[in-house]
């Protein structure tokens, strides 16, 4: 019995002590999914519509500005942003000559800024229908 308890204590110290908090070997554990249906929202609707108006009015839409908006917005705000805007640009015929563009601009952040995050929300179709989507 003295022997069980033991074992159990050094291996219940040697788990707490092995891993310590912060980043490892592969740095730091990220959060793996970002509601955008949440608090946020009018935050990340504010930004969505700063792109999508010279959209509608026929203008074009720079995918660097997204991008440093996006960051300056941060990973939540900004990832939402344009995982959506993105989603909505390649979802029409608006996106014909910068699919790729914007397709690569959204990754890219997902990866440098998002940490990989998948971000739930609601994106809306062509034909004005909604729908939840993990982006």
């Amino acid at each position: 019995m003295r022997f069980i308890l033991a074992l159990t204590l050094i291996v219940g110290l040697a788990s707490t002590t092995a891993c310590p908090n912060g980043p490892g070997p592969v740095g730091p554990a990220v959060n793996a999914f970002v509601d955008c249906l949440g608090a946020n929202r009018p935050q990340i609707d504010t930004l969505i519509n700063e792109f999508k108006g010279p959209v509608l009015g026929g203008g074009a839409l720079s995918w660097p500005d997204v991008k440093l908006r996006a960051t300056q917005a941060g990973k939540d705000i900004g990832g939402c942003f344009i995982m959506e805007l993105t989603q909505w640009f390649l979802s029409g015929t608006r996106a014909a000559p910068d699919a790729k563009l914007a397709h690569d601009t959204a990754e890219e952040f997902r990866k440098t800024t998002g940490g990989g995050a998948t971000y739930s929300t609601m994106c809306v179709r062509e034909d004005g229908t909604k729908s939840a989507c993990k982006l």
